[in-house]
């Protein structure tokens, strides 16, 4: 090897003078001078300086994609939480001896069901894909995909219970008529039994494609670009279901069986442009990825409220409402409104070889003016619009309850663990 490098030297300093060609220099036959250098042997990896890699290393110290590898696939489990869903009083329990029992503002009502509700953590999946344009990875498309399965929870409340619990069950509203509290009964010793289920649900999705191009590299950093187009979706669902039988000494509905049910969904979708900008940094194998972006379009909410009665009288009764979701609000509404969605990821990613990748990371991402099912039920009710109730069609009372339209926010965040495959 040292043979090797005193023969280069020589040769550089014989063609000195022919590189030189536009240089005056000495007469042909003057003597040539060589003064002694120090020649120095560096090995691969060694005493190279930080901005320089070393041959045989990725170029400019970037695991990602170097030299030839142009595609990339990178699935993550996700366990994230969200924002929790909030519901007015649903359900109360209360005692006979009250005045009105069940009532909201009396001495023995509870509330049974109602305030937030928590979904806990979540269990979903996000996927993507990218590919490079060129050798030096300076541009590719990628896009992604993701989701948290649907997380639905069900609670049913009894009356005559057999268990310790309030002897009274009821469903508390306002009343339009009378102006105060009212409630209409699930459950009361001697007059009527039943039980009535709550049932929420709530599943959330996105997706995007996005041109990635570099803005900066260095040795062991590199920060990129992205524009795209970005989608979220946000379906959640709130039913109400009563299922009752009338004792046969009621003076009304005397042995029925009536069955009571209101539902209400949402439907929230978000279409729009996305911007961004994405940071790797590298230290020996391990790569610290950092990723803000910001979706700018349009949210498309869609309410659906919808109920029904049946009872078993003869001829049957049936009717399309229920008690929370009557004439005067049931049906489809729709509701845009421009929106502002920013995220954010940071990652910690060890690469084991150059084509795979271990990834851990956290992710948060809020989204503004979606309709939640619980902000939608409008708690006044004209009675004379309840079809369980005494004074059913009969004219008179303001045309409640109404569609509300409220809208809120949403957001969601939490782990992610996955591969990256490089190829």
């Amino acid at each position: 090897m040292t043979k090797w490098v005193l023969s280069l030297l020589t040769a550089s300093f014989v063609a000195l003078p022919a590189s030189r060609g536009q240089t005056p220099g000495p007469p042909s036959d003057a003597p040539v001078i060589i003064t002694p250098a120090k020649v120095e042997i560096l090995h691969p990896g060694e005493g190279y300086p930080d901005d320089t890699p070393a041959p045989g290393q990725p170029i400019e110290g970037e695991h990602e994609g170097a030299g030839p590898l142009r595609f990339w696939f990178r699935g993550e489990y996700l366990l994230w939480f969200t924002k929790d869903a909030r519901f007015p009083p649903l359900v109360t329990g209360g005692i006979t001896t009250d005045p009105l029992p069940g009532v909201i503002g009396q001495s023995g009502t509870s509330v049974l069901y109602g305030g937030k509700i928590d979904y806990q953590d979540r269990n979903g999946g996000r996927f993507a894909l990218g590919y490079f344009f060129n050798n030096k990875n300076t541009l590719s498309l990628e896009g992604s995909y993701l989701f948290l399965g649907t997380r639905q929870f069900d609670v049913s409340f009894t009356s005559p219970s057999t268990s310790p619990g309030p002897l009274v069950i009821a469903r508390p509203f306002f009343n339009a008529v009378t102006k105060g509290e009212d409630a209409s009964l699930v459950g009361y010793p001697g007059v009527i039994s039943g039980t009535v289920t709550v049932s929420t649900s709530n599943f959330f999705q996105g997706a995007e494609a996005n041109l990635s191009f570099n803005l900066w590299r260095g040795a062991k950093a590199r920060l990129d670009g992205l524009a795209g187009f970005r989608y979220w979706g946000l379906e959640e669902g709130l039913g109400i279901f009563e299922n009752t039988t009338v004792s046969p000494t009621s003076p009304v509905f005397a042995g029925n069986n009536i069955r009571v049910n209101d539902l209400f969904t949402t439907n929230n979708n978000f279409y729009g442009a996305q911007i961004g900008m994405r940071g790797i940094v590298q230290w020996k194998r391990l790569d610290f990825e950092f990723l803000a972006k910001l979706a700018l379009g349009y949210t498309q909410d869609i309410l659906n409220v919808r109920g029904s009665t049946f009872i078993d009288t003869n001829p049957i009764t049936q009717v399309n409402s229920g008690l929370l979701a009557l004439s005067s609000n049931s049906g489809r509404f729709s509701h845009s409104e421009f929106t502002a969605i920013p995220e954010a990821n940071v990652n910690l990613a060890w690469n084991i070889t150059d084509h795979l990748k271990l990834v851990f990371g956290y992710t948060f991402v809020i989204w503004d003016g979606v309709l939640r099912p619980g902000e939608q039920i409008d708690r006044t009710i004209n009675p004379n619009l309840i079809s369980t109730s005494a004074t059913f069609n009969t004219a008179g009372g303001p045309a409640r309850p109404a569609p509300l339209l409220r809208t809120s926010d949403f957001w969601a965040q939490g782990f992610n663990f996955g591969i990256e495959l490089r190829y």
